[in-house]
């Protein structure tokens, strides 16, 4: 218990003493355990504060994303809303002196070093030290998740982050076979391609999946896919095709009821 908490509780006790002896009357301690209650529940200003002074840190000292104790991370660099303010910030202080045409012209987007030093301590390379513990597994994948869902920018600077610590796809996320139940917060590769569809262009570097099951992270990413991941040129490569008419000749052809696997066969033989 915290100090106030503590103190709010000694108050609490002796305003009972008080009513006890008639030194109080009922309405009066009615009115004053309300609002002793409220204060002795209101949350602590305390992580706020660690937010507040971890925001102003990581923008210009990225690195310093390593030495955030275990017991804060859960708080901070495991939270989308506390990630997606830190990103926020650090755009806004590259762009602070655009306005208008300026700041479409010269925008700046935050810079590959930046993302590099950030990582280092955002998903470090002890989490994925241990992929054989699934406590470390699931932990592992639940943070490169939070990362990908939380930043559309965020995808290519973790999938070089993941290559430089050399981990493999096929470990960190294995292909559950059709029907399998993971558990409903088991984060899996559906979740994560759900996220993000261009995430199968790493996923497939892999050569240890299965013909079936990069087919199957195929037909996902395929599945989850939007308008705007289809102009992207290193998933349509994944998926095997060619050009923005080929993905709307596979959208057509699934709409009639086939799968993409059918659906890609079928451009394939048109080309």
């Amino acid at each position: 218990m915290s100090k106030r908490r503590k103190a709010l509780h000694a108050i609490m006790e002796q305003l009972e003493e008080e009513v006890e002896a008639g030194n109080v009357n009922e309405g009066a301690h009615l009115r004053l355990c309300k609002r002793l209650k409220r204060a002795y529940d209101a949350p602590s200003c305390r992580m706020e504060h660690i937010r507040s002074y971890l925001l102003d840190v990581l923008k210009s000292d990225p690195i310093s994303a390593v030495s955030v104790p275990l017991k804060y991370r859960y708080f901070t660099l495991e939270l989308p809303a506390f990630l997606a303010a830190l990103f926020r910030a650090k755009r806004e202080e590259l762009n602070k002196s655009l306005a208008g045409d300026d700041l479409a012209e010269d925008y700046k987007e935050i810079p590959a070093s930046w993302w590099e030093e950030f990582l280092m301590g955002a998903a470090p390379e002890w989490m994925f030290a241990n992929m054989d513990d699934r406590d470390f597994l699931l932990n592992a994948r639940g943070i490169v998740g939070i990362l990908i869902m939380t930043d559309d920018d965020s995808l290519s600077h973790v999938e070089a982050h993941l290559d430089r610590l050399k981990v493999k796809p096929s470990a960190l996320f294995p292909v559950a076979a059709p029907g399998a139940d993971l558990g409903r917060e088991d984060p899996d590769v559906s979740h994560m391609l759900d996220a993000d569809p261009r995430f199968v262009r790493w996923l497939l570097k892999d050569e240890a999946y299965t013909d079936d099951e990069r087919e199957q992270l195929r037909a996902q990413a395929f599945d989850f896919s939007t308008p705007d991941v289809h102009e992207d040129a290193g998933w349509r490569e994944a998926l095997g095709l060619r050009d923005i008419d080929e993905v709307r000749s596979c959208v057509a052809v699934c709409a009639l009821g086939s799968t993409f696997r059918e659906a890609r066969e079928r451009v394939i033989a048109q080309r």
